[in-house]
C-alpha cells in the first residue's frame, strides 16, 4: 500500500522491498539481539530505529519534525522516533513516535487525523485518544497517549 510515506526524504512503501542502500542509510541502524529479544512487537522481524527523523506522505498533506533547539524552553522542544520492522525482505511495519510534545503531540495527532482523513477516508474508529483507519490491507493508527505528550503513529500491513 503506498500512502506516499517519507522519512527523511526517503520513500518507504508498505509492502514493498527495502532495498540495503536505504536500510543502510545514516537515518537508520539496525537493533542489536538484545533489544529485538526485549521488544514483543520485533519477533520474526528485522527491525530498524532512527531518531529525530522527519515522516512526510499521505498526499503531501502531512509534516512531522523533530524540534531540538537547545535555545528554546522545555516545553517548546520535542524529539521523534520511527521504528521499521521489516520481515522476508518486505517493510511491513512503521511506528513514527513524537516524545516528550508537550504542544506538538496533540498538534501533530490533529494533523495526521486530518491528512489521513483526506488521503484515505473517513477512520473505522475514533475515541478520545485514538483513532484508527483500515485501508487496502494496511491498519493506520494516530494515538495520543493519556500524558498528552506523547503520540505514536503507527501504519502496519494486515497478516
Amino acid at each position: 500500500m503506498n500512502l506516499g510515506l517519507k522519512i527523511n526524504k526517503i520513500p518507504l512503501e508498505l509492502g514493498a522491498a527495502v532495498s540495503p542502500e536505504i536500510l543502510g542509510h545514516k537515518s537508520f541502524r539496525r537493533n542489536g539481539v538484545l533489544r529485538r529479544l526485549l521488544s514483543r512487537h520485533a519477533a520474526g522481524h528485522t527491525v530498524y530505529d532512527g531518531e529525530n527523523c522527519e515522516l512526510e506522505g499521505l498526499d503531501d498533506n502531512l509534516h512531522i519534525y523533530p524540534c531540538t533547539h537547545s535555545y528554546l524552553d522545555r516545553d517548546r522542544r520535542w524529539c521523534t522516533r520511527v521504528t521499521l520492522f521489516i520481515k522476508n525482505d518486505r517493510l511491513q511495519r512503521i511506528l513514527f513516535q513524537v516524545i516528550e510534545g508537550q504542544t506538538a503531540a496533540l498538534n501533530f495527532v490533529e494533523r495526521f487525523t486530518n491528512a489521513a482523513t483526506a488521503a484515505i477516508g473517513q477512520p473505522s474508529h475514533t475515541d478520545r485518544y485514538i483513532t484508527r483507519w483500515q485501508k487496502n490491507g494496511a491498519h493506520i493508527e494516530a494515538k495520543l497517549h493519556p500524558n498528552r505528550i506523547n503520540a505514536d503513529f503507527d501504519i502496519v500491513l494486515a497478516d
